[in-house]
């Protein structure tokens, strides 16, 4: 099935929910493998629990049962950041940020507004000793470094971009769109010099947010970034390996984000809460660049 739900009772009543949820790019990130990572997510209290551990309770026994049952090389969870209660449950578990996704929802509780998220992830590599190389544009190092430090993974950036190179003409994509919430979010297989024509194409069919997903390991990136930075695209998230290439290789990601005119306008910078500490810290790197 595509959820594992974890209840929580007393007394006969349901006090507290919590889900593992198959994750929505399984077919792209190891397609040998379906349990290469995990969504964490469907979380709720009951108001007269709270603030009663919880919450923090069925994080630890879905991150538990997920881990014996399937052994993925990632863990991860959308923290809506209006309050930062469930962050707080995923750091008392080992989970670390990946970055912040601006916008991506329509608010349920405030009309016209939209909520961010701040991506966490438990990342359990096979190899964590291993330093790879990935390129990393310039302006985005500092956060690249600060989510790879709060993961406990070693990466060689190269922020230098490779001289001018002849990129492909197709770029190879998967796209998956919410028409409810107006979103899309793309996975870039092989960038291409029409990259941002594709990207492109979605904010004009009314896409309000947009995430594009970039493999780190070419210098490709470099060439995608620029692109998509003119289209107005900001950084989002680094992801440490997001997925194995069809050589066995595992490969991160650099994930680049776009918020419509009309988005921004109902996007509340100040809702954006996040624990001190790393959660705090690649909040703001992300933040920066608005």
């Amino acid at each position: 099935g595509q959820h594992l739900s974890l209840v929580a009772e007393r007394d006969g009543n349901v006090i507290g929910h919590n889900a593992i949820v198959r994750d929505r790019w399984a077919f792209v990130r190891h397609p040998g493998n379906p349990h290469h990572a995990f969504e964490m997510g469907r979380a709720m209290v009951s108001p007269t629990e709270r603030g009663h551990g919880v919450g923090g309770e069925l994080a630890r026994r879905r991150h538990d049962i997920v881990t014996e049952r399937y052994h993925p090389v990632a863990l991860y969870s959308d923290c809506a950041t209006g309050h930062d209660v469930s962050t707080r449950a995923l750091l008392q578990v080992g989970y670390q940020p990946l970055g912040l996704l601006l916008g991506i929802w329509n608010d349920t509780f405030a009309m016209g507004q939209r909520e961010s998220a701040l991506v966490m992830a438990a990342i359990q590599s096979a190899q964590p000793s291993e330093t790879r190389s990935v390129f990393i544009p310039d302006d985005v190092e500092p956060l690249a470094r600060a989510v790879y430090t709060a993961q406990g993974i070693s990466r060689h950036i190269t922020t230098t971009p490779a001289d001018q190179i002849t990129w492909p003409e197709e770029t190879h994509f998967f796209v998956r769109q919410n028409l409810l919430s107006r979103s899309a979010e793309v996975f870039v297989n092989q960038v291409g010099s029409n990259v941002a024509n594709i990207v492109k194409n979605l904010i004009d069919g009314g896409a309000q947010s947009v995430v594009v997903h970039v493999k780190t390991n070419s210098t490709s990136v470099h060439f995608a970034y620029a692109q998509l930075s003119a289209l107005g695209f900001l950084p989002g998230l680094v992801w440490p390996e997001f997925g194995v290439d069809d050589k066995g290789e595992p490969y991160d990601v650099l994930s680049l984000q776009y918020l419509s005119q009309e988005a921004r306008q109902g996007f509340l910078a100040s809702r954006i809460k996040a624990p001190a500490g790393a959660a705090e810290l690649i909040r703001d790197q992300v933040l920066r660049f608005l």
